[in-house]
């Protein structure tokens, strides 16, 4: 009786085995997908005719250290690429897939910025994580009458508001540039600087100011910079190799006069490349001067404005002017921004105080 019964099934199985029709067609319902590291989804396959079933489908990846798949569920494990084939019978169909790390958010190095026509500005971006698989960024202008953008430089054509954007793998940022005329560009502190000498119309410039408040404050401020040798111009040490001055210096404010001290390059060509150039205020002298400073710095044409009203709590050894030359003092001193010098000679913002034309 049993094997009769076994000869039935046998001869069923070849019945409907025999019976089933032939495969015309197999489709999977996406040619390709792109998959984030160790995340996962799903493909699905379409057989011609409908009516045979899922379970002849066969799933396979021609690389299964990136991709692995099983029953349609694939997961990425690797950066890289491969494909993933469904046979039915002697049909099949492909999908490549990629598997990446993805961006999960781009910045940029200021949200806004101020130009003069003319003038350009380098946006520095920066994408997360640090990773990720896509980098190249894609530059967009509102508005290519009032400023154009080619790999992160804002070219300033005419007065206006224009919005520039950064986008990379689906994320972005943007930045509020407006461009001002020639006429109205020049500050009240590049003025006064120039009315005591100083260069404002050079390459890049630190301009410092305080004592143009109502209070008379007596403090002996001093504005300085560190170079990526070390080196620090300051009222110490007035000129560099890399073209950078000292050229207003201003040692005790007189009551009813901006107090001013200016730091200039006129040419940007001996500044290093990969460097950075760090800007700071220095409260030499407590005169229990009382309305903190003001600062700018101006290159290429764009011009970032801070004010300061908070404490000295920082401090940093600096020698005083002595005979023997080893005594040392405690000094307040506040960091404004830094300036950078890419590989390519472009400067770039690094603020530190957060600019109030921003």
């Amino acid at each position: 009786m049993k094997k009769i019964t076994y000869l039935m099934v046998c001869v069923l199985g070849l019945v409907f085995v025999a019976c089933q029709p032939a495969v015309k067609s197999v489709e999977l319902d996406a040619d390709n997908v792109t998959l984030s590291l160790d995340s996962s989804d799903v493909l699905h396959a379409k057989i011609t005719p409908a009516s045979l079933p899922d379970s002849i489908l066969v799933w396979e990846s021609t690389d299964t250290s990136v991709v692995c798949v099983d029953d349609g569920v694939i997961r990425g494990k690797k950066v890289g690429n491969a494909d993933v084939v469904v046979w039915a019978d002697d049909q099949s169909d492909t999908c490549h897939v990629c598997v990446k790390v993805r961006v999960d958010s781009i910045s940029l190095n200021v949200k806004s910025v101020r130009i003069k026509s003319g003038g350009r500005a380098k946006l520095k971006a920066r994408v997360y994580p640090s990773n990720a698989t896509d980098t190249l960024i894609n530059w967009t202008s509102s508005d290519s009458s009032v400023a154009i953008v080619s790999r992160g430089v804002v070219h300033a054509k005419e007065k206006g508001t224009v919005i520039i954007t950064a986008t990379v793998d689906g994320q972005s940022v943007d930045c509020r540039v407006s461009v001002a005329t020639l006429r109205e560009w020049q500050t009240e502190m590049s003025r006064q600087a120039q009315r005591r000498g100083g260069n404002v119309g050079g390459a890049l410039r630190f301009t410092l100011m305080w004592n143009d408040q109502q209070v008379w404050n007596q403090d002996d401020l001093d504005a300085h910079c560190i170079e990526p040798t070390g080196n620090e111009i300051s009222y110490k040490n007035f000129t560099s190799r890399s073209g950078g001055r000292l050229d207003v210096d201003n040692r005790w404010p007189h009551s009813g006069e901006k107090a001013v001290e200016n730091i200039s390059w006129n040419s940007l060509g001996k500044l290093k490349k990969d460097g950075k150039y760090q800007f700071s205020v220095h409260r030499y002298a407590d005169r229990l001067g009382k309305g903190g400073f003001r600062a700018e710095i101006e290159f290429d044409g764009q011009v970032y404005s801070y004010n300061y009203n908070g404490k000295w709590n920082k401090k940093k050894n600096w020698p005083e002017i002595s005979w023997n030359g080893n005594r040392f003092r405690k000094v307040g001193y506040v960091p404004v921004a830094n300036v950078r010098v890419d590989d390519e000679g472009d400067l770039y913002i690094e603020n530190i105080l957060q600019p109030v034309n921003q």
